[in-house]
């Protein structure tokens, strides 16, 4: 076994589309060697291109590194019609050495609205819970979704839990009220000095005015910075209250799709009813259409395949 690589496929309504999905934004897109990872992604993307039913490709990766050599590669090949552009998924937020000098890096309104919630919500007996086992994680994020305002399902859900069940240093953390009822669960996991937040749910219809997610975070910064944790990211998340030294990851996002008549049948039915249909399923569209006003062909993909960050070949 050389590596492995870690994708999948875009399914609508339990249907597969034949649409591969990878994201190497923050290295975890290939499990190898370092010196063996191109190769690794190279053999494992052209054979998925060589699978029957696979119709295309959607990446992101870092706008530079082996990722996108490998997909510059692909370019070059001819073999596929590619549109792209530069786009941020993740927010990372290095943690200073102190809670204090995290408090300093943030605005006055920020950190006063940090200390506010978080000592309104001690002081009326809730807690921070350091450990929850997985199995309480698991009902209590189940009891909280339908109380959450951000949009989730259930498959979501679940999505999220088998995710959190497979890592080896899951971070499970939560706040209680005083007679034990959970009121925000956050999970993800640890790997060396980063943690990586990807869930968090908070009971935001019941205690509108409580702002959990800004006691939650609170605690879980503190938490982090006593554990010597470097940097904190933010899967897929937009969260506020962030110092100024947040940034967003940055990445390339590469829609290469095969160039027969009947998958650009699709693709051009499918833009053209994201145009007077409801937003999700215009964001769904997005999948399959390439980026409106961002497809670039011919000499600007020349120029991408050029830039001179690439090796010599």
């Amino acid at each position: 076994m050389a590596g492995l690589v870690y994708a999948k496929e875009r399914c609508v309504l339990g249907i597969p589309t034949g649409m591969i999905y990878g994201d190497g934004t923050v290295g975890n897109l290939v499990i190898a060697a370092e010196a063996e990872r191109e190769a690794v992604l190279t053999a494992a993307l052209e054979n998925l291109l060589d699978t029957a039913g696979v119709r295309g490709l959607r990446l992101m990766v870092p706008p530079q590194g082996y990722e996108r050599r490998v997909a510059t590669h692909l370019l070059r090949s001819g073999r596929l019609e590619v549109s792209y552009a530069a786009m941020d998924k993740h927010i990372l937020l290095p943690l200073p050495e102190s809670l204090e000098e995290y408090l300093q890096s943030v605005g006055y309104h920020t950190r006063r609205n940090l200390r506010y919630y978080r000592r309104r919500f001690e002081n009326s007996g809730g807690e921070f819970v350091e450990q929850v086992s997985l199995d309480e994680f698991a009902q209590a994020a189940r009891w909280l979704r339908p109380k959450c305002r951000a949009s989730s399902d259930d498959a979501k859900m679940l999505h999220a839990l088998q995710w959190l069940r497979a890592t080896e240093r899951p971070l499970l953390v939560g706040l209680k009220k005083q007679h034990g009822e959970w009121v925000s669960v956050a999970g993800g996991w640890r790997e060396g000095g980063r943690t990586t937040l990807l869930v968090q749910l908070n009971n935001d219809r019941e205690h509108p005015h409580a702002s959990l997610c800004t006691v939650l975070r609170a605690c879980l910064v503190e938490m982090l910075i006593r554990d010597r944790a470097s940097e904190l990211l933010f899967w897929g998340g937009t969260p506020s209250l962030l110092p100024q030294s947040a940034m967003r990851v940055p990445a390339l996002g590469m829609r290469m799709d095969m160039p027969t008549r009947g998958w650009r049948m699709a693709r051009w039915t499918t833009r053209q009813l994201a145009a007077v249909a409801p937003s999700r399923f215009a964001a769904l569209a997005a999948w399959f259409a390439p980026l409106a006003g961002e497809a670039r062909r011919g000499t600007e993909t020349e120029k991408l395949c050029a830039t001179p960050q690439d090796p010599p070949r």
